[in-house]
């Protein structure tokens, strides 16, 4: 869709000037790429837009009519060839991906987005022409979106598992005379910023690459972690307590957790650092005792509410028995409640064998609350 329209305009043109008066060529393309969560992106492959013409204005300052193409690529970033957690979108007039090196110009703006229901993501894409000369367009925006948020499903940007991308391109004709560009950079932001709250993205991006890290943790089963003093330490005061007085850990940077596996340790990380966990269902029995170890609350109480709607005959004595030694008085409350309505299946479990032979007043305290909730039967 091509669409031209003269107007004022507020963009910067060139360094330090800009023309009062100029026509813009707006050029836009929709992307769809069907069946997403299907795709593989790393960083030998990606994903290429069909071709698309749009208007730019060359390095001539004269208007022409491009071929370009849109590509979304996922880079590695170290040498353990991890994944970068953003995705990348590139516009260009080359029919491949590669790394180019051009020259920043202003007079094609583009700007690109994921549209699902609303705008999400909206991005300028930087670059310009080749700096050899082959007049070869090149724009990028490197942090385009977070892999992990396209299937996420409170962002809900893959509706019925389509991405759209729109691409809109405004090419700038100069006319008459120049003003000085400060006068208008106060407009900017109101077409281009983005409100959305990036915090916790930014500590999960910190946390995936590992950048600025300080300390590892190393799981039981030999894997470690990058992580940050300053971040665990606020997080947890165990973290604190031992980074300030454990001479080992604090000379060489390393904490190992011997009773975390690998997926445990990356899931205490995850919270540590947004606040949440990905895969509470799987891990809430191996993180509930860390929880109550180092004293973290909000895990503890995340944990006990995921083995709450887990509970079944064949768990229920283990998890009352889990929450008695680690003072999760939810989960105890839940576990004890479920045993004393399935009171028939949960006896025979071995689970029921063990907290019996453990924790015997436990088994008292199950007993009387199954005579209330028989005493209640009867009454009705």
């Amino acid at each position: 869709m091509l669409q031209r329209v003269p107007v004022t305009s507020v963009m910067n043109y060139s360094r330090g000037c800009l023309p009062t008066k100029a026509r813009v060529d707006i050029s836009s393309y929709t992307w769809q790429i069907r069946d997403f969560s299907q795709r593989t992106l790393s960083g030998n492959r990606s994903l290429q837009s069909e071709g698309f013409e749009v208007n730019i204005i060359t390095q001539k300052v004269t208007r022409e009519k491009r071929r370009c193409y849109m590509w979304l690529s996922r880079d590695r970033i170290n040498v353990d060839n991890q994944l970068s957690p953003w995705l990348q979108l590139t516009l260009t007039t080359f029919n491949h991906l590669s790394k180019r090196h051009v020259t920043p110009e202003a007079r094609n703006v583009c700007f690109a987005w994921i549209s699902a229901g609303q705008r999400h993501c909206m991005s300028r894409l930087t670059g310009g022409f080749d700096v050899f000369g082959c007049g070869d367009f090149n724009v990028t925006k490197q942090e385009f979106v977070l892999y992990d948020d396209l299937f996420d499903k409170d962002k809900d940007l893959l509706p019925k598992d389509v991405l759209v991308i729109v691409c809109e391109v405004s090419a700038l004709t100069p006319e008459v005379s120049y003003v000085d560009s400060l006068l208008f950079r106060p407009a900017e932001p109101v077409t281009v910023r983005s409100m959305e709250r990036t915090l916790s993205k930014d500590l999960r991006r910190m946390l995936d690459t590992g950048q600025g890290s300080d300390v590892t943790l190393v799981a039981n089963d030999g894997h470690e972690f990058a992580a940050h003093t300053i971040i665990l330490s606020t997080r947890a005061v165990f973290f604190a307590k031992t980074f300030e007085h454990h001479m080992q850990e604090k000379q060489e940077k390393r904490v190992t957790i011997k009773d975390l596996d690998s997926a445990a340790v990356k899931g205490l990380l995850e919270f540590m650092y947004t606040d949440e966990v990905s895969n509470i269902t799987q891990l809430a029995v191996k993180l509930l005792p860390k929880a109550d170890e180092y004293d973290i609350p909000r895990m503890k109480s995340m944990c006990e509410k995921s083995m709450a709607t887990e509970l079944n005959s064949e768990n229920a004595a283990e998890f009352l028995l889990l929450a008695d030694m680690h003072h999760a008085s939810q989960l105890r409350a839940a576990a004890s409640h479920f045993i004393a309505t399935h009171w028939k299946d949960v006896k025979t479990t071995d689970g029921w064998t063990r907290l019996i032979n453990h924790k015997p007043q436990l088994v008292d305290e199950v007993i009387d609350l199954l005579a209330e909730v028989v005493s209640e039967l009867m009454i009705e």
